[in-house]
């Protein structure tokens, strides 16, 4: 019975590999720029930065503008994050209102009409919301190849990979190996979010990443994009200012541009396109 099932599956997996490479845009014009319209389905780009840098707000903003807008099939696997306060920020984020009343209640009687039109526009879109607290790269891989076979998911994001199989440790460069698998056999696009502690991310930020030193070895050999966020200067309130400093795994530096930051509604949008040159593909 192991035998046919295994069977089942490599055959399913080969007619996955066989279908035509998409692409999948971010929606953010400087990482859009850079790949030349967005990651090629099999690629891997991890997402890293300190603690409330803004890598949540960016995945969902990328998740939102491809699914909800665009109509493209994404899955969205949170580790950290309860279903409810999932779909609370997808529907901030998308109605731009402030989290804090979704939290609270807090409505005024013209915010109905967006929280409405937000909430359905999300039920009907072709994303998929998931809770996985403690789930394995096992069983995401399981989960990931029947969302790709029934709705041919293009793109899978992970939020985040330092508490993929927690419990086992395998290590954050056990997981990014076995991710960039998963996406060139599933071929789909792999988003996975990893969080530093704040003296790494303080170190990354005074710098360039140096790609010969052992944390940045970590990312080199499996990931084909590391975009690394930076929060200069906090604010509970207003927009403010995001660093987005974006590497390719095996050239190195591609460039930095900033981005606006709404935090009361999780909203991330350009504000400086990047000068350098885009990533030929």
């Amino acid at each position: 019975m192991e035998a046919v099932e295994d069977l089942e599956r490599r055959f399913e997996t080969k007619h996955i590999g066989r279908q035509k490479k998409e692409k999948f845009p971010t929606g953010i014009k400087p990482i859009d720029a850079f790949l030349r319209g967005g990651l090629i389905s099999g690629e891997l780009m991890v997402i890293s930065g300190g603690p409330s840098s803004g890598k949540t707000a960016l995945a969902i903003s990328c998740a939102l503008r491809n699914a909800v807008e665009r109509n493209r099939p994404a899955s969205y696997y949170s580790l950290d994050l309860s279903a409810i306060e999932l779909v609370r920020r997808f529907i901030a984020n998308g109605a731009n209102l402030k989290y804090l009343k979704l939290l609270k209640g807090n409505f005024a009687e013209a915010d109905f009409p967006l929280l409405t039109d937000q909430a359905s526009k999300l039920a009907n879109s072709r994303v998929c919301l998931a809770e996985t607290p403690g789930i394995s790269l096992v069983e995401l891989w399981a989960m990931v190849q029947k969302q790709k076979l029934r709705f041919n998911t293009q793109a899978v994001f992970i939020d985040p990979i330092n508490l993929l199989g927690e419990g086992q440790k395998p290590g954050i460069e056990a997981n990014l190996k076995r991710l960039k698998e998963m996406a060139v056999e599933l071929q789909v696009a792999v988003i996975a979010l990893c969080h530093l502690p704040k003296e790494v991310a303080d170190s990354l930020d005074s710098e360039e990443i140096n790609f010969q030193d052992p944390l940045s070895a970590r990312f080199r050999g499996d990931c084909d994009l590391f975009a690394f966020l930076s929060r200069p200067y906090p604010a509970k309130t207003g927009v403010e200012r995001l660093n987005l400093s974006i590497y390719h795994g095996r050239k190195g530096f591609l460039g930095q541009a900033s981005l606006n930051y709404d935090a009361s509604t999780g909203r991330i949008a350009s504000l400086k396109v990047p000068l350098h040159t885009p990533l030929s593909q």
